[in-house]
Order: structure tokens, then sequence, then C-alpha cells
């Protein structure tokens, strides 16, 4: 299940999303901020690794399953060249894997993917849109993806199955 809040520029969506990590940290296992000014924020290979390592960070099972895929599945090298696959294996295939949480779900959280969207550049780049929009369906049941974006044509085409909010 996933959830896409799309507001107009300065609505407060990444201060909504802060809000959302300060009073969910329980049922949070990872969050990520694309912001067009770091560049290293939009690489998809660099939220796989660290969205990975967030959520090893608050759920041991997982971290135990993940010390085998670091050397393979989250090579830094292979999560570069292959975001998809390396999201696919290292995070969603390895959290299918573990008992869901207590609560029985959690989420993951990202902000601003209107503005992943420049890591595309002239070379036709993937983006963490891309990504999200090709690995939605083998996130397990019990995990949740709350995003936002501004009113971006291609963010909403291309996360088109995901239930939209507007605020």
């Amino acid at each position: 299940s996933a959830l896409l809040l799309k507001a107009d520029p300065g609505a407060g969506k990444s201060a909504f999303m802060a809000s959302l990590i300060e009073r969910n940290p329980g049922s949070l296992l990872g969050y990520h901020f694309c912001q067009a000014k770091a560049a290293e924020t939009l690489e998809p290979g660099r939220f796989v690794r660290s969205i990975a390592a967030m959520v090893a960070s608050r759920l041991p099972r997982y971290a135990a399953a993940l010390d085998a895929l670091a050397d393979t599945a989250l090579d830094k090298d292979r999560c570069e060249k292959d975001p998809f696959t390396a999201f696919g294996e290292g995070v969603l295939s390895a959290l299918s894997r573990v008992e869901p949480p207590v609560g029985g779900f959690a989420f993951l959280l990202v902000d601003a993917l209107d503005e992943a969207l420049l890591h595309r550049g002239k070379e036709n780049k993937a983006t963490i849109v891309d990504l999200l929009a090709d690995r939605l369906s083998y996130f397990p049941p019990w995990l949740r993806l709350v995003a936002t974006t501004r009113k971006d044509a291609e963010v909403l085409r291309n996360l088109r199955g995901l239930r939209h909010e507007e605020i």
C-alpha cells in the first residue's frame, strides 16, 4: 500500500514528512529526502544503500539477513550500476523474508520525488521515481510507502497506480 501526497511548492510537504519521522519512530523503517541542491540525494544507488542501512538499524532480523547481502546485492558498484536489482534483492526480497514488525506494519518515507527527476539529466539516467514505480509491486504486504511530490506530470504519470492525495 502506498500514498503519494502532492502539493504546490511551499505547501509544507517536507515539514509534514519531518513531523511523521518525529512522531512515528516505532513504525518508521527509513526515510529519504531528495534535494535538488544535493546531487547525491538524487542517486538511486545511494538511495538503496541508505534505505537498507536505516532498515537494518531498526530491524535486527533484516540486519542479520543483510550481512549475507552486503557484498552482493548491496555492493556499492552494483547499486550504482543496477539499483533496480539491488533494491529488489537487497531490500524488498530480504524484507519479505522477515516477520512483520510489532504492530503488523511499517513504512518508508520519501520526500520530494519531483526533485529526484533532476538525476535523469541529458543522459536519461534512471531516477528514484523509476525505481519506486518499477519495484512497488514487490513491497511486502506489511510495508507501506508514503511519498511527496509537487504536481509534476512525470512523477504522477509514473506513479499513477498509487493512491494520490492533495495537500
